[in-house]
């Protein structure tokens, strides 16, 4: 055999080996983005890895994400968010933080894109390498494109300050923590710039993500369709978003998502629809992490765990937990792939009924440390029924806890309906403040004019 032969045979034998390889590489990659399962993540309040721990416990399947916000009172708490990273030290998650780019003590973008906040995020970036985060996922000034955050970009010029801005923030942070991979975050829907103008280029992002809840302000949002159909469509909707991705050559995202309870009735409630849909869109896309918000938060109601959407939690578990089907991946030289994670039906309502383990309700050792902020439990659970007063003073032969004893013998005299009135009005959401921590937590959509949310025509 010639030498000319020999070294033919050897350079089509090493192209063979290059393309079963690449082949193999992309089945792997197309396998974990059709595996909803594999990418998934939670909020579950801020500093809690109990609760993450108790959604996983209750899903039936571990969760490979946790996200968490760092606060934005100051530069002082953006650059050592030290009670987040030493809560989250030492778990198995890999954290996706959302990180203030502007604290509530002022700044701006123009000054941001000149570097003049650069030592605050590469000090940032040297606390998460020493609490062992230096692989964290972070989403800065995330939501740009609402009016809700200090860094909104409202016109031509903040895009261009911002992409600027994230240039030198991405710049600073890597050269310490190379690890550190960086979500760019738009808002879904209508806004008044096209995110396109603050994007900072594809070098400095890994990530392009977007936030999904179940609510709608078209003219027929009751209808679960109707509101689904929106979300795909609106401009810089879910259609916009994987094409926008596609184009840059990255990984799709979903840092927050979920269904939704809304006061303004906007909301789709429980809608295992909507959970259906997001996670076969999910399973069809080339999507790298998503994180459930499973937390009733001022705006609104999303939290799976304690029953309030049964239906949807019950969609849930079929389509992400241990009941979900099971995934089949077929990998030829070519890459391709077949899936069986878009046959997810709603399983009953009734099987969903089961209340939360005993864990969700414990709260981390460290609560003794908190501040403030700590105290975001929704409003709503002093809405014990006032029914109770209405009983007859015959019924005190009843067994009762010996704590109602005492109280017995007032209700024996004073079971008017004045009473029952002024106690049978539940509080009102608006009313309640937002707390400390979610002045820079997360988007209050709630707080904005439904039309800035909703699609111009």
């Amino acid at each position: 055999m010639s030498r000319t032969r020999r070294l033919r045979k050897v350079g089509v034998g090493f192209i063979t080996i290059l393309v079963f390889a690449a082949g193999l590489s992309l089945s792997l990659v197309a396998a974990q983005a059709a595996n909803p399962a594999a990418t998934l993540g939670v909020y579950r309040g801020a500093a809690s890895p109990s609760g993450v721990a108790a959604f996983s416990q209750w899903l039936g399947s571990p969760v490979n994400y946790a996200e968490d916000f760092l606060p934005g009172d100051s530069w002082a708490t953006i650059e050592a968010p030290t009670w987040w990273l030493n809560a989250w030290k030492g778990t198995p998650y890999r954290m996706v933080y959302g990180v203030p780019i502007i604290p509530d003590t002022g700044g701006s973008l123009a000054e941001g894109a000149t570097g003049a906040y650069n030592a605050h995020f590469k000090t940032l970036a040297q606390n998460l390498v020493a609490a062992g985060q230096g692989n964290a996922i972070l989403r800065l000034g995330w939501e740009f494109g609402g009016g809700w955050y200090h860094w909104h970009v409202a016109n031509a010029t903040d895009a261009a300050n911002y992409a600027a801005f994230w240039r030198q923030t991405v710049t600073t942070m890597r050269a310490v923590a190379p690890n550190l991979a960086f979500d760019w975050n738009p808002v879904w829907g209508w806004q008044s710039v096209d995110p396109a103008a603050s994007y900072p280029g594809d070098a400095y992002v890994n990530f392009i993500g977007i936030d999904v809840y179940d609510q709608s302000w078209t003219t027929n949002y009751s209808d679960p369709a109707a509101r689904w159909t929106d979300a795909l469509n609106a401009q810089y909707g879910l259609t916009w978003h994987r094409n926008f991705a596609a184009a840059h050559g990255k990984p799709m995202s979903f840092p927050e998502w979920g269904v939704a309870t809304r006061s303004d009735g906007h909301g789709g409630g429980d809608a295992p629809y909507f959970i259906q849909q997001m996670t076969q869109w999910i399973a069809q896309n080339n999507v790298a992490y998503q994180v459930y918000f499973a937390f009733d938060a001022p705006d609104g109601a999303h939290n799976l765990m304690d029953g309030s959407f049964p239906n949807s939690a019950a969609a849930f578990k079929t389509a992400i937990g241990t009941s979900s089907p099971t995934q089949t991946t077929t990998g030829t030289s070519t890459g391709a792939t077949t899936t069986t994670a878009t046959t997810t039906t709603t399983a009953p309502p009734t099987t969903t009924t089961t209340t939360a383990p005993p864990t969700t309700t414990t709260t981390p050792p460290t609560t003794t440390t908190t501040p403030p902020t700590t105290t975001t439990t929704p409003p709503t659970t002093t809405t014990t029924p006032p029914t109770t007063t209405t009983t007859p003073p015959t019924t005190t032969t009843t067994p009762a806890p010996p704590t109602t004893t005492t109280t017995r013998t007032t209700t024996t005299k004073t079971t008017t309906t004045k009473t029952t009135t002024t106690t049978s009005k539940p509080p009102k959401r608006k009313v309640v403040k937002r707390p400390r921590l979610w002045s820079n937590s997360r988007a209050s959509i709630s707080l904005m004019k439904p039309t800035m949310l909703a699609r111009k025509k």
